[in-house]
């Protein structure tokens, strides 16, 4: 009786180890969750920031040709950049939104048509090598388009226009760019939210037909 009571106080022990131990690998499992939820949060919400604050800036530059048919060399090179960041930015979030879900990232139609714009500037009215910008303000001097050009300027300033609403239509924007509070808000597990669910589909299935 005396050997039996003590193997029971012995797998009581051993028991009462091996809970301890899966209790602690469970909980460190856990802990490492929800660091991977904050980080990739964070990686979308700053990076949608990154591409309203783009957005912003091509909005405010594309305008500018409609008002007497030319464009200042910053100017063009502002909205070419902008366009080209912004391919970036949403390339960005296309490979983190596939890598959580565990697929081969796929370039969407919007990041397509942005770096097209972005070509098209740098090679039909800036005349210059692509993914190449000069964003010095002091280059002041006006560039004059023609009616071709301007009309892929307004498809263009449409389809900028359309983009942003689709970012305004699930976040809050100011004159600067995506709110402050939004952003403290939702850093630590936008991930999970359904809103960033229904705004990659959105981002995804765009189209300029």
């Amino acid at each position: 009786m005396k050997n039996i009571t003590v193997i029971k106080k012995i797998a009581l022990f051993v028991l009462t180890v091996l809970v301890i131990i899966l209790a602690t690998l469970l909980m460190n499992s856990q802990q490492q969750n929800k660091k991977y939820e904050t980080y990739v949060s964070q990686e979308i919400v700053r990076t949608i920031s990154d591409s309203i604050t783009h957005l912003i800036n091509a909005e405010k530059s594309v305008v500018k040709p409609f008002q007497n048919n030319q464009i200042s060399i910053y100017e063009a090179n502002l909205l070419s950049s902008s366009m080209y960041e912004f391919t970036r930015s949403i390339e960005r979030l296309n490979n983190i939104a596939e890598t959580v879900e565990g697929k081969n990232p796929v370039s969407s139609p919007m990041s397509l048509k942005a770096v097209e714009y972005h070509r098209y500037i740098n090679q039909q009215i800036l005349r210059t090598e692509i993914y190449y910008n000069d964003l010095r303000p002091t280059n002041n001097k006006a560039l004059s388009l023609d009616s071709k050009e301007m009309e892929q300027l307004s498809q263009m300033k449409l389809d900028i226009e359309a983009w942003a609403a689709i970012f305004k239509t699930y976040f809050p924007v100011d004159e600067q760019g995506l709110t402050q509070e939004f952003m403290n808000n939702n850093e630590a597990n936008f991930v999970k939210q359904e809103t960033w669910k229904s705004f990659y589909r959105d981002i995804q299935t765009w189209n300029d037909i």
